[in-house]
């Protein structure tokens, strides 16, 4: 039994980067495409509106957003993960 523990911990230990790394890709392009779309919206916007400056988006705020999306991805993604690792499997099939 306690052989099977310890393969069921290098397997998650194995694991745990690759669930980090995809919650951080899938995040990251989440940001992107709310970055773009955000700039387009703006871009349109201020075209409609006569005598308004075009849209600019710093490059600060582009980071943060960005930044912000990776930080949530990979916490709300590992968490989930770390606690589905350390249930039972066989308990939380019989759950279902």
């Amino acid at each position: 039994m306690a052989e099977n523990k310890l393969l069921l911990t290098a397997v998650n230990i194995i694991a745990a980067p690759r669930e980090a790394l995809e919650a951080l890709v899938l995040c990251l392009l989440g940001g992107l495409v709310g970055v773009i779309i955000g700039y387009g919206i703006g871009a349109v916007a201020a075209s409609l509106i006569p005598g308004f400056p075009p849209a600019h988006t710093p490059l600060w705020a582009v980071t943060l957003a960005l930044g912000f999306s990776a930080v949530v991805g990979v916490v709300f993604g590992i968490l989930p993960a770390a606690k589905a690792a350390n249930l039972d499997p066989i308990a939380s099939l019989r759950y279902e």
